[in-house]
Protein backbone atom coordinates (compact mmCIF):
# COMPACT_ATOMS: atom_id res chain seq x y z
CA UNK A 1 0.00 0.00 0.00
CA UNK A 2 3.07 2.27 0.50
CA UNK A 3 3.92 2.06 -3.02
CA UNK A 4 0.38 2.94 -4.43
CA UNK A 5 0.32 5.59 -1.95
CA UNK A 6 3.37 7.19 -4.10
CA UNK A 7 1.29 6.61 -7.51
CA UNK A 8 2.83 3.26 -8.11
CA UNK A 9 1.04 0.39 -10.03
CA UNK A 10 0.57 -2.65 -7.73
CA UNK A 11 -0.56 -6.07 -8.24
CA UNK A 12 -1.00 -9.15 -5.46
CA UNK A 13 -0.92 -13.05 -6.44
CA UNK A 14 -2.16 -14.90 -3.38
CA UNK A 15 0.23 -18.30 -4.10
CA UNK A 16 0.90 -21.24 -1.58
CA UNK A 17 -0.90 -20.61 1.86
CA UNK A 18 -1.63 -17.00 1.02
CA UNK A 19 -4.38 -18.08 -0.75
CA UNK A 20 -6.35 -18.65 2.84
CA UNK A 21 -6.42 -14.61 3.19
CA UNK A 22 -8.80 -14.27 0.38
CA UNK A 23 -11.39 -16.44 1.59
CA UNK A 24 -14.28 -14.32 3.30
CA UNK A 25 -15.21 -14.57 7.16
CA UNK A 26 -11.79 -15.29 7.84
CA UNK A 27 -10.96 -16.69 11.46
CA UNK A 28 -7.14 -15.72 11.73
CA UNK A 29 -6.61 -15.96 15.03
CA UNK A 30 -7.53 -19.44 15.81
CA UNK A 31 -3.93 -20.33 13.76
CA UNK A 32 -2.30 -17.30 15.38
CA UNK A 33 -2.07 -14.96 13.00
CA UNK A 34 -3.95 -11.56 12.01
CA UNK A 35 -7.09 -11.16 9.51
CA UNK A 36 -5.83 -9.98 5.83
CA UNK A 37 -9.74 -8.81 5.30
CA UNK A 38 -9.20 -5.61 6.56
CA UNK A 39 -6.21 -4.78 4.80
CA UNK A 40 -8.50 -6.41 1.36
CA UNK A 41 -11.11 -3.83 2.01
CA UNK A 42 -8.73 -0.42 2.34
CA UNK A 43 -6.85 -1.84 -1.04
CA UNK A 44 -9.42 0.16 -2.94
CA UNK A 45 -8.48 3.07 -1.18
CA UNK A 46 -5.30 2.99 -2.64
CA UNK A 47 -6.31 2.11 -6.34
CA UNK A 48 -5.05 -1.05 -5.91
CA UNK A 49 -7.22 -3.58 -8.14
CA UNK A 50 -5.12 -5.65 -9.20
CA UNK A 51 -5.73 -9.32 -7.47
CA UNK A 52 -4.35 -12.32 -8.40
CA UNK A 53 -4.70 -16.13 -7.23
CA UNK A 54 -2.65 -18.69 -8.02
CA UNK A 55 -5.08 -21.22 -9.51
CA UNK A 56 -2.80 -24.58 -9.06
CA UNK A 57 -2.78 -23.16 -5.06
CA UNK A 58 -6.62 -23.21 -5.01
CA UNK A 59 -6.90 -26.59 -7.17
CA UNK A 60 -4.02 -27.99 -4.48
CA UNK A 61 -6.54 -27.34 -1.49
CA UNK A 62 -9.41 -27.83 -3.33
CA UNK A 63 -10.76 -24.37 -2.77
CA UNK A 64 -13.01 -23.05 -5.49
CA UNK A 65 -11.91 -19.78 -7.88
CA UNK A 66 -15.39 -18.58 -6.51
CA UNK A 67 -14.90 -18.87 -3.17
CA UNK A 68 -12.36 -16.38 -2.63
CA UNK A 69 -12.29 -12.79 -2.70
CA UNK A 70 -12.64 -11.65 -6.19
CA UNK A 71 -9.03 -11.74 -8.21
CA UNK A 72 -8.09 -13.18 -11.16
CA UNK A 73 -6.99 -16.49 -11.50
CA UNK A 74 -3.80 -17.20 -13.30
CA UNK A 75 -1.94 -20.21 -13.91
CA UNK A 76 1.99 -20.42 -13.57
CA UNK A 77 2.34 -19.37 -17.34
CA UNK A 78 0.21 -16.02 -16.49
CA UNK A 79 2.17 -15.49 -13.36
CA UNK A 80 5.55 -15.61 -15.08
CA UNK A 81 4.63 -13.46 -17.55
CA UNK A 82 3.25 -11.27 -14.70
CA UNK A 83 6.19 -11.06 -12.73
CA UNK A 84 8.02 -10.05 -15.76
CA UNK A 85 5.95 -7.38 -16.73
CA UNK A 86 7.06 -5.39 -13.79
CA UNK A 87 9.03 -2.48 -12.98
CA UNK A 88 9.77 -4.10 -9.58
CA UNK A 89 8.73 -7.56 -7.47
CA UNK A 90 8.17 -7.62 -4.01
CA UNK A 91 7.91 -11.67 -2.52
CA UNK A 92 7.26 -12.60 1.05
CA UNK A 93 7.48 -16.35 0.23
CA UNK A 94 7.44 -17.94 -3.11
Amino acid sequence: MVAAAFDAEVSLIFRGDGIWSLLPDQQAQHVGQRSFAKILQALADYEVDQLYVCLDSLARRNVEPTDVVPAQGLDLAAQQQLIADQDAVIGAAL
